[in-house]
């Protein structure tokens, strides 16, 4: 068992969108705002603060030169997810995915769909995703030498944030 902790402590496994086109990631040159959103377990494996990620996620992207704007259509969600499991749930499975999305009204919409029109009628405008990326970690949540929460998960979704824009700078080249 202790043998498979160790494995996995290491363990990072993207699950970008394949379907993707090459020249999307290219043509991102900033966004309006990021929303940070947790799953209701997330506080389970101590994340909790979303102003440190999102401060994160936001040095990251203006290092690309993708930088938060007024002017900006799009915006990116920060999806940040976690599950303790194992004996004491000394363990936690830790996803993350930035998503970059934008908002289609009904003027931009086509289709014979007299469902889809209803829809779009009612909301007034569709959310589209034009790019997603992700990836999950597992990690054991030992207890800081000085006591305290442990901050394990917290380190995972960080290191996923750099992981994640660190891949889209290289489908932007």
């Amino acid at each position: 068992m202790r043998a498979l902790i160790v494995g996995c402590l290491a363990c990072l496994v993207s699950f970008g969108a394949a379907a993707q086109g090459t020249g999307i990631p290219k043509e991102i040159v900033g966004y309006r705002n990021i929303e940070v959103t947790f799953s209701k377990s997330a506080a389970k494996c101590n994340l909790t603060d979303g102003k440190m990620f999102e401060d994160r996620l936001r040095r990251k992207l203006a290092d690309l030169g993708i930088s938060q704007r007024e002017d900006m259509y799009s915006m990116v969600g920060l999806n940040i997810d976690a599950q303790p499991f194992g004996i004491l749930d000394a363990q936690c499975v830790t996803r993350v995915a930035v998503v970059f999305q934008t908002l289609l009204g009904k003027d931009n919409i086509v289709t014979s769909d007299q469902r889809i029109l209803e829809m779009v009628d009612r909301l007034g405008v569709v959310p589209i995703t034009f790019y997603k990326d992700g990836a999950f970690a597992v990690q054991a949540q030992t207890q800081p030498s000085a006591g305290g929460e442990s901050t394990k998960a917290q380190e995972a979704a960080l290191e996923i944030i750099d992981s994640i824009v660190e891949r889209l700078k290289t489908k932007r080249q």
